[in-house]
């Protein structure tokens, strides 16, 4: 066959072959990915006077004798999907791990990003802590407990970061709200620390608590520079103290073991502040399983 037949020929399978991708790329539809096995709905708060998204994942196994453990996760935007998969995985490999399917409970807001600066800063720190606890308290709470069959005595709540202070004032203000509580990278440099003026109150509470309570404390490595401080964000690190307050927190706490809190605390290797979020994260299900 002629070489410049044979050339045009293959032009012309390719050039048909591109229309036919580009035909296929066009007429392609994309829709919003979906979580397996999740649900969400906007559920607005008397108590804070703010509507929150709230996330949940519930398992496909019948609730153990006593009702579902429960996680409830804040900043659920970006947090609860990490857990509803591993939560998921969990639950198929229940009846070989002989362990108890969870229900996963995020807490966010109602936006298309991962986080709402300005409700968590509010929600999260000490000025308005107390309405938000009662707004989990007392209205999300019963709505979770009423659909589904809930182990009150096996709760966990995960924060990081301002979640992570809250998490700790929950902790100290109102420990029977959970039985397990887990605080990433808690800012407890806020507002000169002054979560840490709980403290003697939270410790007289404990002396006539009649059930244990489980913390675990973490922080990445990276969140507080080691060595000679250089840059200007080393000098906004120092400033912060997120390693050096922890360390000073759980020496506080773990005084505190004589009554009924049982504390633990790691520091995560190579780890900066938004990534010992996803470390902590990978570690709930786990930490509240053996509690």
């Amino acid at each position: 066959m002629n070489k410049t037949i044979v050339y045009w020929c293959f032009l012309l399978i390719l050039g048909s072959s591109q229309a036919a991708l580009a035909s296929n790329k066009t007429a392609q539809k994309w829709v919003p990915a979906q979580l397996s096995q999740s649900m969400q709905t906007d559920l607005y708060s008397k108590n804070t006077g703010r509507s929150y998204r709230v996330f949940l994942s519930v398992p496909s196994l019948p609730p153990p004798e006593g009702g579902y453990p429960v996680v409830y996760v804040l900043d659920g935007n970006a947090l609860f999907p990490l857990l509803a998969v591993e939560a998921r995985s969990a639950d198929q490999r229940a009846t070989r791990t002989n362990s108890e399917p969870v229900v996963i409970v995020g807490i966010g807001y109602p936006i298309d990003g991962l986080y709402d600066i300005e409700a968590r800063t509010e929600d999260y720190t000490l000025h308005k802590a107390e309405h938000f606890l009662s707004f989990i308290q007392q209205e999300l709470k019963p709505i979770i407990e009423s659909n589904y069959s809930i182990n009150r005595d096996k709760q966990t709540l995960f924060g990081h970061s301002y979640g992570g202070l809250f998490t700790l004032y929950a902790l100290f203000n109102s420990p029977s709200s959970f039985q397990n509580y887990i605080a990433a990278s808690p800012s407890i440099w806020w507002n000169e620390r002054d979560l840490l003026t709980l403290l003697p109150e939270f410790e007289k509470n404990l002396q006539d608590y009649p059930q244990k309570i489980n913390l675990l404390l973490s922080v990445g490595a990276l969140e507080q520079p080691q060595g000679k401080i250089i840059s200007e964000r080393d000098k906004h690190l120092e400033k912060r103290g997120m390693i050096s307050n922890l360390e000073a927190l759980n020496t506080s706490l773990q005084a505190l073991k004589k009554y009924c809190l049982t504390t633990q605390y790691y520091i995560a290797s190579g780890t900066d502040h938004g990534e010992n979020a996803k470390i902590a994260g990978l570690k709930v299900l786990e930490f509240s399983a053996k509690h």
